[in-house]
């Protein structure tokens, strides 16, 4: 959406351009018009080109996920952690899975709560950001013995 609107401000700013340039001088509004069509030809092909390619990454492993805090609240669990671009493409948004489990004992634990979270930032290349977020499980504060496990399900590149 901002390269369509900066797109706009280039092609509102080439047009005062034509304008005054056909006042000055035929030569040179023929010049104009003609690295302004050039250039709107060039930005156009990329806005489609980027419309049309596919936007997901085939593996999710390029991008690693840390859960640095889940807290329960009356709302949801709200979550922190980091995320990790290991890709050469830029990330757009991810899509986590959060699953919660009881363990009363390090081998006896049961599952108690499951929610997809979209996540949507955008880290660089090989760049890393933090993230908070909120996954819509409740009725867990007050319950011990709480294990967090979130993994990756999918990544939206651009």
């Amino acid at each position: 959406m901002a390269q369509i609107l900066l797109s706009l401000i280039v092609f509102t700013a080439a047009l005062v351009l034509l304008v005054n340039s056909w006042r000055a001088e035929k030569r040179l509004f023929a010049a104009t018009a003609l690295l302004v069509v050039l250039t709107a030809g060039a930005i156009f092909a990329t806005l489609i080109y980027q419309q049309l390619t596919d936007h997901s990454l085939s593996d999710p492993a390029l991008v690693e996920v840390t859960l640095a805090e889940a807290k329960p609240t009356e709302n949801g669990v709200r979550l922190s952690g980091k995320l990790q671009n290991l890709s050469a493409q830029r990330v757009s948004a991810v899509q986590l899975e959060l699953v919660v489990s009881q363990c009363p004992t390090e081998s006896d634990c049961s599952e108690i709560g499951r929610d997809r979270i979209d996540v949507v930032l955008q880290i660089p290349p090989n760049g890393s950001y933090p993230f908070n977020a909120v996954a819509r499980i409740t009725g867990l504060r007050g319950k011990p013995d709480l294990r967090w496990q979130i993994e990756l399900v999918s990544v939206t590149t651009y």
